[in-house]
């Protein structure tokens, strides 16, 4: 392995593990309070009110299912292609509600917040509401971004993905008549 390809792995791990946090900790507050998020999503109008209950309650099992499969690195690239896909969606919501002149409080992380705190517009800030939005916009962009790098680069190092995957292209490899050089510890 060469250094760059160790930093490499190095960055992607630190970035997989930061977002199986980031999910683990919306999945958590989301789940100890899902009358506060139904009152979140209620807020951005865009879902019809007989699906908020629904989206209430899928949305945090599938940011712990992502969180646990990044933490564990299973299938690492898929969970974060699909955050990426989720954090996607997130930002087309706040789009959404920029356009429609709406005061939103997004519901991320429950009581908590990481890089944005929600403001009330006053006469002294009128867009204080709006400048929340857009904070919220470039924090998930933030964590779309890294779930995107995680997608292109791989799960980095301490994936389960990354020995079993090896293996199985180098089985397969091999039956193509395609040798590599082992380490001294005989691994592909």
């Amino acid at each position: 392995m060469t250094p760059l390809e160790g930093t490499l792995n190095t960055l992607t791990l630190l970035l997989r593990l930061g977002l199986a946090v980031v999910m683990g900790f919306a999945a958590y507050n989301k789940l100890l309070d899902p009358g506060a998020f139904v009152f979140s999503i209620e807020g951005f109008r865009i879902l019809p009110d007989h699906m908020i209950p629904a989206a209430a309650f899928l949305l945090p099992w599938l940011e712990a299912v992502i969180a646990v499969a990044l933490f564990l690195g299973l299938g690492g690239r898929a969970a974060a292609a699909i955050s990426a896909v989720l954090l996607l969606t997130f930002i087309g919501g706040f789009i959404s509600v920029l356009a429609r002149d709406l005061s939103v409080d997004c519901g991320c992380f429950g009581k908590y917040k990481l890089l944005c705190t929600p403001a009330v517009g006053t006469e002294a800030n009128p867009d204080a509401g709006r400048n929340f939005i857009w904070c919220k916009m470039g924090e998930n962009s933030l964590f779309a971004a890294a779930a995107l790098l995680v997608t292109i680069w791989g799960p980095g190092f301490f994936s389960w993905d990354t020995p079993f995957g090896r293996r199985k292209a180098a089985a397969a490899d091999s039956d193509a008549g395609v040798t590599y050089p082992r380490d001294d510890a005989g691994a592909v």
